[in-house]
């Protein structure tokens, strides 16, 4: 039962919902009509996110290894639940099953789900220590299931939709990855990578990070300015409690500063506020589209 946990534990299996969840979001925002949903394809697009997804996590936790043996110890692979050689196999096992599944909704999908699949592998092993670089690959890994979902619809009359999500998301979690690399400094370090925190300071390094998330508080009033297809009094109100949560994860660094308890909290709130932000654009969405 222990070795079965640690399985689950590798997958990331929150990281994998979030994904999952991207693509049946950019899914549904990008329909025309409620009637044109199939059922078929929103499973097949949440599996091959939540497998890709997966999939890139467990090479991370490979690639990481010797950093997580002083940042993470209590990880599946530094405490040693887990060989190295099996969790390649899980690693590549889930990987194709996801490309698979992406093939059972056109070409084009199988296109996108490969490369979203090929730049997290790259990002792993060449990318992770560029400052920035690395942090906009992982942001971009967030902001391409919306777009792969609204490719599953084979619409282009919503994308607008589907674009600015993807825009928002990216750059708020932009944010989100910067602060993380700020917890992390002590053992990337150690691992001889070059992140933001280590380059220019943690100082600079907070000051562009709250340049993404303002940029993404911004964005995402957009839809309130142009016709995009939402319901834009469901809309506002949710947005006005997703950017609530988003200001207050900024506003708790700046009051208790940047060490690692706070930068875990400012987390959770960020992750809860574009969880929140998602839904903004789902039920605005779907409200339309219904009524």
């Amino acid at each position: 039962m222990k070795t079965f946990s640690s399985y689950i534990e590798i997958l990331r299996p929150l990281n994998g919902f979030m994904v999952g969840l991207a693509v049946v979001i950019g899914y549904l925002i990008s329909l025309e009509e409620i009637k044109s949903i199939v059922l078929e394809n929103i499973l097949y697009g949440y599996i091959t996110g939540f497998f890709i997804s997966s999939s890139i996590m467990i090479f991370n936790d490979i690639i990481d290894l010797p950093i997580d043996r002083i940042n993470r110890p209590d990880r599946p692979l530094p405490s040693g639940r887990i060989t190295v050689n099996r969790a390649l196999l899980l690693g590549l096992t889930i990987g194709i099953l996801g490309i698979i599944f992406s093939l059972l909704t056109g070409f084009n999908t199988l296109f996108l789900a490969l490369g979203f699949w090929i730049v997290g592998i790259l990002y792993n092993l060449y990318l992770k220590g560029i400052p920035l670089v690395g942090n906009m690959v992982v942001s971009l890994s967030i902001a391409i299931p919306f777009i792969y979902g609204a490719y599953i619809t084979g619409n282009n009359s919503y994308d607008l939709n589907t674009y600015i999500l993807a825009i928002t998301a990216f750059t708020i979690n932009t944010y989100r990855e910067i602060i993380k690399d700020i917890a992390d400094i002590k053992g990337d370090k150690k691992g001889g990578l070059s992140t933001l925190p280590i380059k220019f300071g943690n100082k600079i390094a907070f000051y562009i990070s709250m340049t993404f998330l303002l940029m993404g508080l911004l964005i995402a009033w957009t839809p309130l300015f142009i016709d995009t297809g939402l319901n834009k009094y469901i809309y506002t109100l949710l947005l006005v409690l997703s950017e609530y949560l988003l200001i207050k994860s900024l506003i708790i660094l700046l009051k208790q500063g940047l060490n690692v308890k706070t930068i875990i909290k400012s987390k959770n709130l960020c992750m809860q506020g574009m969880l929140l932000g998602m839904t903004a654009f789902l039920f605005s969405r779907l409200a339309t589209l219904i009524i």
